[in-house]
């Protein structure tokens, strides 16, 4: 009797860890496999069941986070998965629109570059996440294993990847709901590394944004976006990635920076490659060469240095109102803009004291002083600087006082002013007198001394 109930426990043991076995299994075979941004007509998320079962995805939902977001935000609600099943071995289509085959549409699906994506439960329990930078247009972001590789979409179906021959033609299969898909060709075949390399401009401003961004391409010559970047820009400032980003740094001081990035597949791995750069910064060389007067308030600004500045979206703030540089507006080495006050609605008010911020608002122009934090000797030695005559411009880093026939124009309307109300104090002064001492003479005609 004991032995037949201990065979009994024994059994009901071995189903319920079965089960539950079966259960944690099933439920951790669901993952994203394949996403795809740009177009938005053509944007998809695509999860694949690697299980043989099929699974019920009711309480499921997926979340998403911003290159800069501190949080999620919720991107397909639990509401689209209500009694939607995946089939073993099979893939579900998440789409923006019917421009493809797709099993659930989500009409507002936002999806953007460099996202965080995760797959939940109603648990809250993260079951799948993937981080990701730029993504091609017309190119979809795929699942091979523990690696993600930028091909050409193939949503509903199995993830491909080809190295192609030498010729550049794109194949497609005769399966309608199959694109055949091609990536980056290898670069060399020869090469049997992963090499990384720095993508930005080797020269730059004080104060100015530098963009900085970065490629990573195996020995098979695809592109990864994803894994542990470490960048130094070699200013004391470091930074870490976990995927292909925008960065942009501001180096506040002129001089030779080394800039590196060390590339690892992920957290606590060895290094997989790495690359480094030197970038020159050189001082402001924007200068406010003169302003107009009340007739004509215009503002003269002057790149001294032989590199081209762009200007677009930089902003000249005034006393009472601010000025958006249009896009497109470069201001080219050695040249001079004037931009007129009939552009602008500066009046002289708003010129006798603004300043001119760039694109991440930081000040790059200062009328009519500033705080010196750059030596005055940097202007007068500048080699760009014909004949080396400063005594028209104002520079942006050094403390000057106004100079021009514009302010004298300015400080003549004052000083004249100041005249005319001088001589009126005066006028009112000379008569209050005057009117005084006839009060005087008439009192002592009217008062006699009686004896």
């Amino acid at each position: 009797m004991k032995s037949s109930n201990k065979k009994h426990y024994i059994f009901i043991f071995i189903i319920v860890f079965f089960i539950f076995g079966f259960t944690r299994r099933v439920y951790a075979d669901i993952y994203i496999n394949e996403i795809q941004v740009l177009p938005t007509s053509e944007r998809f998320i695509e999860l694949y069941n690697s299980s043989d079962s099929s699974v019920l995805l009711t309480g499921y939902y997926l979340q998403r986070k911003t290159e800069n977001g501190t949080s999620f935000t919720s991107m397909v609600s639990k509401t689209f998965f209500d009694g939607v099943e995946i089939d073993g071995k099979g893939y579900l289509v998440i789409s923006k629109t019917s421009d493809i085959s797709s099993d659930i549409l989500v009409d507002n699906l936002i999806l953007t570059q460099s996202n965080t994506i995760q797959l939940k439960k109603s648990s809250s329990e993260v079951i799948d996440f993937i981080e990701f930078g730029d993504i091609t247009e017309g190119k979809s972001y795929q699942r091979f294993g523990d690696d993600w590789l930028l091909s050409y979409p193939t949503p509903g179906s199995s993830n491909y990847f080809s190295e192609e021959s030498d010729d550049d033609s794109d194949e497609e299969s005769s399966d309608k709901n199959y694109i055949y898909s091609s990536t980056v060709k290898e670069k060399d075949s020869k090469n049997t590394t992963t090499t990384a390399e720095i993508i930005t401009n080797k020269i730059t401003l004080v104060g100015l944004s530098l963009p900085i961004t970065s490629k990573i391409i195996n020995s098979k010559g695809i592109t990864l976006n994803v894994g542990k970047f470490v960048w130094n820009f070699g200013d004391g400032e470091g930074k870490v990635e976990y995927s292909v980003s925008k960065l942009n740094h501001i180096y506040k001081y002129p001089g030779e920076y080394l800039v590196t990035l060390n590339y690892y597949k992920e957290d606590g791995g060895s290094l997989i490659a790495s690359d480094r750069i030197n970038i020159k910064v050189i001082p402001s060389s924007l200068f406010i060469k003169s302003i107009g007067d009340f007739y004509d308030p215009y503002i003269e600004i002057e790149n001294k240095s032989e590199y081209e500045i762009d200007l677009s979206g930089w902003i000249i703030k005034g006393m009472t109102k601010n000025f958006i540089i249009p896009e497109g507006t470069i201001l080219l080495p050695n040249k001079i803009i004037k931009i007129s006050g009939n552009i602008t609605g500066f009046n002289l008010y708003d010129l006798s004291k603004f300043s001119i911020l760039n694109n991440d608002q930081n000040e790059m122009a200062y009328y009519p002083y500033k705080i010196i934090n750059q030596k005055k000797e940097i202007i007068l030695k500048n080699e760009n600087y014909e004949n080396n005559n400063t005594e028209d411009y104002i520079n942006l880093n050094d403390e000057v006082l106004p100079n021009g026939n514009d302010v004298k124009n300015f400080n003549n309307y004052y000083l004249i002013l100041c005249l005319f109300f001088v001589i009126f104090l005066g006028v009112i002064l000379v008569f209050i007198i005057k009117n005084k001492n006839k009060k005087a003479e008439s009192f002592s005609n009217d008062f006699k001394i009686m004896e």
